[in-house]
């Protein structure tokens, strides 16, 4: 069999000592051959941030465990999942998808070298510290209909999560999931099609769930404390609950999902500042939630604004 890097990692995933006359058992090679292969993958995964020991007599293991999705789980998912050891992103490898692959799919990865966030920042994406996924779906309605989908995306999540991992998720208009004041994850949504329709959109979404990553632009991130073993069960429901919010969407809109996501807006009635590409000068004023379509409301002296724009940045005064 071939000795690709996923083979290397599913052996040594428990961080146990596996010895080189059994892993050359498992791969049908000499220990010679696996002698080679061990030094041909370890900087890889040292750039992967995993360290391989090895030592006479005990063989290799890695410095920790690591939790791998498990592909048997995720066959449960409510559509078809591509798993990847490491990616490019998960965004960019389900447009590649997109060009023979019929939709609805979605593609994960253990990690991502040029993972993004919203405004094109960079998203941490540490090996096997998170779940991160990209979901490719047709929608039977205009994309003009689709605007305040990302937060119902975000609604749904909070309460998928309080459900599996009895955490209290807060939102924070437009796309970013909070823990305890700290940057959890964040929704990317993407759309295109004709005036009319049907729309393609490629839905991705990113949580931490292993060590805490360091803080991007100010904002201080925060992590799931997940069991050993426990990802691919929280992504199947994570991709369900998505799936269920997709199925419905065209025909509702956001109305659904106003409640549930004002019932976790981090900042209601906070006074607040609103800063973006769209707008002429920044604003501030009392934060309303959002209205039926998505758009951020705030009271601003005695006139009511409505923001729609997904390139605005939010910031408590």
């Amino acid at each position: 069999m071939a000795v690709d890097l996923s083979s290397v990692l599913h052996e040594l995933a428990a961080g146990e000592w596996v010895s080189g006359e059994r892993l050359g058992a498992r791969w049908g090679v000499s220990r010679a051959a696996v002698s080679k292969h061990m030094k041909r993958w370890r900087p890889h995964l040292e750039a992967l941030g995993l360290t391989l020991c090895s030592e006479r007599g005990r063989g290799y293991r890695l410095s920790k465990p690591i939790d791998l999705l498990d592909e048997g789980l995720l066959s449960a998912a409510p559509v078809p999942v591509f798993a990847r050891v490491c990616l490019d992103s998960t965004q960019l490898e389900a447009r590649r998808l997109m060009l023979d692959r019929e939709l609805p799919f979605a593609v994960v990865s253990e990690h991502q070298s040029s993972g993004r966030g919203r405004r094109g920042r960079v998203w941490q994406s540490g090996f096997a510290e998170g779940v991160w996924w990209t979901m490719a779906v047709e929608l039977p309605c205009a994309p003009v209909q689709l605007g305040g989908l990302s937060l119902a995306i975000g609604a749904a999540l909070g309460d998928c999560l309080e459900r599996e991992c009895g955490v209290a998720v807060a939102l924070k208009w437009p796309n970013d999931l909070l823990l305890d004041g700290g940057k959890l994850g964040g929704v990317l949504l993407e759309v295109s099609g004709e005036a009319e329709g049907p729309s393609h959109a490629l839905l991705g979404v990113g949580l931490n769930t292993g060590r805490v990553p360091p803080a991007v632009d100010g904002q201080q991130a925060a992590s799931l404390a997940l069991g050993q073993g426990r990802r691919s069960q929280l992504l199947v429901s994570l991709l369900s609950a998505c799936w269920t919010v997709l199925q419905r969407y065209p025909e509702s809109g956001f109305s659904p999902w106003r409640e549930k996501w004002q019932a976790r807006h981090a900042w209601q009635g906070r006074q607040v500042s609103v800063t973006g590409a769209a707008l002429s000068e920044a604003c501030s004023g009392e934060c309303l939630g959002v209205d039926e379509q998505g758009a951020l409301l705030l009271d601003v002296g005695r006139e009511r604004r409505r923001v729609v724009s997904g390139e605005v940045s939010l910031r408590c005064r």
